[in-house]
């Protein structure tokens, strides 16, 4: 759960998903097959224990809609803990002003993704 609200996560839904409905997005069963996910069998023991502790920690916060992913303060720490923590990403990719974040400002402005809301 905590890896399908990162940032990364939800471009692996997005880039998958049927975008029919603007600001929507679906994936059928027969795609899901198809997914990339993160596959937790494939973690350290430290890496495992880290996304138990995020997710522990982040489970009761409340995340804005992904159309305001750029916006999310909740998103942004999620997002830089488990890069850092779990996929062990250099810092600076999760840094602010970081790739990351310039990952959540594009997909904010993403069509597809804002639908006929307000930037």
């Amino acid at each position: 759960m905590a890896w399908g609200n990162t940032s990364l996560g939800l471009l692996l839904h997005w880039w998958h998903s049927k975008k029919q409905q603007s600001g929507r997005g679906n994936i059928g069963v027969s795609a899901l097959k198809t997914l990339p996910v993160l596959d937790v069998t494939s973690l350290s023991a430290k890496q495992l224990a880290s996304a138990v502790r995020i997710f522990g920690a982040m489970k009761g916060r409340e995340f804005r809609p992904v159309n305001e992913i750029d916006h999310d303060p909740a998103r942004a720490e999620l997002d830089h803990q488990f890069a850092i923590e779990v996929i062990e990403m250099p810092a600076n990719m999760a840094a602010s002003g970081g790739p990351l974040a310039l990952l959540r400002e594009k997909l904010a402005r993403e069509p597809s993704i804002r639908g006929g809301k307000d930037a």
